[in-house]
């Protein structure tokens, strides 16, 4: 028989794509990775299938999804419904490897029950991601809700010690004015949290549980097998076009950044640090490379980073940098690690903060837990003091840690709020510079909610990752929020000749050039 093929496809926004040995997020055993097998093996659970087998016969399960959920289930549909499920065939669900796409593959020998099958699995997945999503709003908007009626009494009560001092003969008018203080003080969290809870209720009515659906199948028109003429024809073209094919479509294709004079171009902005591509980093483990490896290339590329910024500092104020990228896995967060080193090389007093709350990576270069961190500080409590740790810098300044802490369910309203700028300022007060992890630009807007804290923003680009247009669209997005973008620090950069970029512009970077052999 002839069997067909459809497909749906999905985007995971919650979730960071798993990076390379030099990349931020996590690595393939990492916290974006697991999160993305954990929904591949969601999607394909046997109680996803049961539930689109009970829809594809026409009797949903109690709660679960039907043919009314998804707008391309036709006439055709209907004329069917009954017995459609035992011809469910295979189904596939595969990620990508540098995406947090997640494509659904149904074959079956009915091109309607493969379309609708395709396309159910989808809506179940995304009707359980939306009831949790839902129970973790609204844990959060109840807790929003008791703080708001604790503090109501405290409000009345102060109010009234107010009135009261205030017909007083002599009245305390230094205990009026505390009181006047505190009142106003509660009010603004008060309207601080019921403005958090109608963005809770916004949410609440417009409910995804994280997932954007990317394609919906379509009714296949023809099979994937069998084809043995068409098979037949492709393997005798091929064999003819298939060597320079390969090598003009790649060439044509490659929109990635390939040097940093392109990326000069393209971005319009200087340079301030090329990183070299490190092949002996581990794949399994992160690490600081400047801290082991104190006079390596890698390090002094981010000596020479420095010192493009103390260049920067002279022309104006630097306390608070906040770092980062078009995409997951450029390594940004290498780069803050190694950066904050060789600033506390320097002499310099600095704090690094994980500012990435979705997919934080940038303790585990550290050796340091996540938790309690930025998030604990501003939502929980969490003293300042109790969240901090120091790493130590063999000849330099020790480095003061904040990590991300627990992810919050709205991680950039949290970070445009002004607690947590209020906490970074504690920060900058108590250091030379601040360097801020935040997460990519262009899947989610919490780098450009927190660039109204930072003096400067720097955008990490890597070789053969960072696309031309993801540069344009995450430069764009920053200087929408009237963010500083002071410059670029490429990554991976593969050009470790004499003759390359880096070599020929080490004046440029601080760096004494190298002598000439004999």
């Amino acid at each position: 028989d002839d069997v067909f093929a459809a497909s749906s496809e999905l985007l995971l926004s919650s979730v960071s794509s798993a990076a390379d040995p030099f990349g931020d997020a996590a690595q393939v055993t990492g916290d974006g990775k697991r999160a993305l097998n954990n929904a591949v093996s969601q999607l394909g659970s046997e109680s996803i299938r049961k539930e689109v087998k009970a829809a594809l016969d026409d009797d949903p399960l109690e709660g679960g999804v039907s043919l009314d959920d998804i707008d391309e289930a036709g006439e055709d549909a209907s004329t069917a419904v009954g017995g459609r499920a035992a011809l469910l065939g295979s189904v596939a669900i595969r990620s990508g490897d540098d995406s947090d796409a997640i494509r659904v593959v149904v074959e079956s020998i009915d091109a309607t029950v493969a379309r609708d099958a395709a396309n159910l699995y989808v809506a179940a997945f995304r009707r359980r991601r939306s009831e949790q999503e839902r129970g973790q709003l609204t844990l959060t908007r109840n807790s929003l809700t008791t703080q708001i009626n604790d503090m109501e009494p405290k409000i009345k009560a102060l109010d009234q010690q107010i009135t009261s001092e205030g017909r007083r003969a002599n009245p305390n008018l230094a205990l009026v004015n505390t009181l006047t203080d505190q009142v106003q003080l509660f009010r603004t969290q008060v309207s601080e949290f019921q403005q958090q809870v109608q963005s809770i209720d916004f949410q609440l009515a417009n409910l995804t549980g994280g997932v954007e659906v990317l394609s919906t199948a379509g009714r296949p028109s023809s099979p994937v097998r069998p084809t043995p003429l068409r098979d037949g024809l492709l393997g005798a073209i091929g064999g003819f076009v298939l060597g320079g094919g390969i090598a003009f479509l790649r060439s044509e294709n490659d929109r990635t950044l390939r040097s940093a004079t392109r990326t000069e171009t393209v971005s319009g902005l200087p340079v301030l640090g090329v990183v070299p591509f490190l092949r002996e980093l581990p794949f399994a483990q992160p690490r600081v490379v400047s801290l082991d490896q104190p006079g390596s290339l890698f390090a002094e590329a981010f000596a020479a980073t420095r010192s493009s910024l103390q260049i920067l500092q002279i022309e104006q104020e630097v306390r608070t940098i906040l770092v980062t990228s078009t995409v997951s896995g450029e390594g940004k967060s290498t780069v803050v690690a190694n950066l904050a080193v060789a600033m506390a090389r320097s002499g310099s007093r600095v704090t690094v903060v994980g500012a990435d709350l979705r997919a934080p990576t940038i303790h585990t270069f550290f050796r340091r837990l996540n938790e309690p961190g930025l998030s604990d500080v501003v939502v929980s409590g969490v003293p300042l003091a109790q969240a901090i740790s120091e790493i130590e810098v063999p000849g330099g300044t020790p480095i003061r840690f904040l990590p991300a802490g627990v992810e919050p369910p709205n991680p950039a309203e949290l970070l445009a709020t002004r607690y947590v700028g209020d906490v970074l300022a504690r920060l900058a007060a108590g250091c030379d510079v601040v360097l801020l992890d935040a997460a990519p630009v262009t899947p989610v807007t919490d780098a450009t909610a927190l660039s109204r804290w930072a003096d400067i923003t720097l955008v990490v680009c890597a070789e053969g990752i960072t696309e031309e247009q993801h540069l344009a669209t995450t430069l764009s997005r920053l200087r929408g929020t009237r963010a500083n973008v002071a410059g670029i620090v490429y990554n991976r950069s593969r050009q470790t000749n004499r003759q390359s970029y880096y070599h020929r512009n080490r004046r440029r970077f601080g760096l004494a050039p190298r002598p000439q052999r004999r």
